[in-house]
């Protein structure tokens, strides 16, 4: 009469299979996102194209820095929420911005690099809360 906790049982239980079809499509999502603008970030209209690759992987040290203050302040899902939502936001409104407005644009790029970073960091947290061994 012992739990079975093999992982056919598993992916019979839809307790666990919901949330990690969502936890899958998420690391997914972030890791298209955070690799995109990555590789992008050397294409940015504003100067040296090896200063904003420094730039983009800079911009990641607050991240890992006020992600956990965050998650501690109001939550592991709330902060998942809010970081995903930030990047998805400044993310659409990225296309927008008239190409005159160099430093706006720049801008909304780094805050984007920023919040998929500590989505992306959040993410390792909450997985690892979500199903524990």
């Amino acid at each position: 009469n012992t739990p079975d906790h093999s992982a056919i049982s598993a992916f019979s239980d839809w307790k666990i299979m919901k949330p990690l079809t969502i936890m899958v499509y998420m690391w997914i999502t972030d890791f298209i996102v955070y690799n995109g603008l990555s590789l992008t970030s050397t294409t940015l209209a504003m100067g040296d194209p090896h200063w904003t690759y420094t730039a983009s992987g800079l911009v990641e040290i607050p991240a890992s820095i006020l992600l956990p203050l965050l998650m501690d302040l109001i939550g592991r899902r709330p902060s998942v929420i809010l970081t995903h939502a930030l990047t998805g936001i400044i993310l659409i409104i990225l296309p927008y911005i008239p190409a005159t407005h160099d430093h706006m644009y720049l801008t909304m790029w780094m805050i984007s690099k920023f919040g998929v970073a500590a989505s992306f960091f959040a993410l390792y947290i909450y997985a690892s809360e979500l199903f524990p061994v």
